[in-house]
Formats: structure tokens, sequence, C-alpha cells
């Protein structure tokens, strides 16, 4: 997925307002829109995401239950130093702010697994 795909994904399919700071680093103009984390990581298959630890909750057909919550960086690129900088830059206007580190991988795909209890006689 080229660079543009990824742009477009976040402006056209989250509705996010983005400013490039940097090659990779783009400040989301409008915080105050919630977005569902977890479709907005896997649509991306690679960044980091700078967001509100006030987080709520959505839950999908299938029952599974997302994270919903502002975004205040996106790193398109999975560089842990540049996030750690502009997470430092996104405490001073907003307190509430963590940093979610997200590369696809096909052992994210979510299974049940079943446990059994051992018992002790």
């Amino acid at each position: 997925m080229t660079l543009q795909d990824k742009l477009n994904i976040i402006q056209n399919q989250f509705h996010l307002e983005i400013e490039e700071i940097e090659p990779t680093v783009y400040k989301v103009i409008n915080t105050d829109q919630e977005v569902n984390i977890d479709k907005l990581q896997w649509a991306l298959e690679e960044c980091i995401l700078i967001t509100s630890t006030k987080r709520g909750r959505e839950r999908l057909k299938n029952g599974v239950s997302t994270i919903i919550s502002n975004v205040y960086y996106i790193i398109i690129a999975h560089d842990i130093d540049v996030a750690l900088k502009y997470e430092k830059k996104s405490l001073k206007n907003h307190t509430d702010t963590t940093l979610i580190e997200y590369k696809y991988s096909e052992n994210n795909i979510e299974t049940i697994d079943t446990l059994y209890k051992v018992e002790v006689e």
C-alpha cells in the first residue's frame, strides 16, 4: 500500500483532517472527532497512533468490542523514537495522551481459545 493510499484512507474513510508535520508524521486537526482505532490501525496496516486515553467501545455485529477514541497524531511508519517525540508534544495540549503501536501480522487475527481448569486432588 502506498503512502497516498494511506492518506486517502485517513481522509476519506475516517474523515480526519490532517496536516503533514514531517514525512510519515501527520497531526490531526479535528481532534474532537472520535474514531474506531482498531479499524483505523487495520486499514493502515502499520502505524503508531497518539490518541486520547479516554476511550469508548463499539460493539460490532460479530459481538467483538472495538476501541473508539480521539486521535492526535498518526505516524505512518513504525518509528518508535519519532512517536515518543510527538507523544511528548501532544502531552502539552492534551493531558490524556497515549501511544498505540500496530503492525499487521497474520498472527493478529482474532481467535477463540478454550481454557481448561486443571483439577487438583
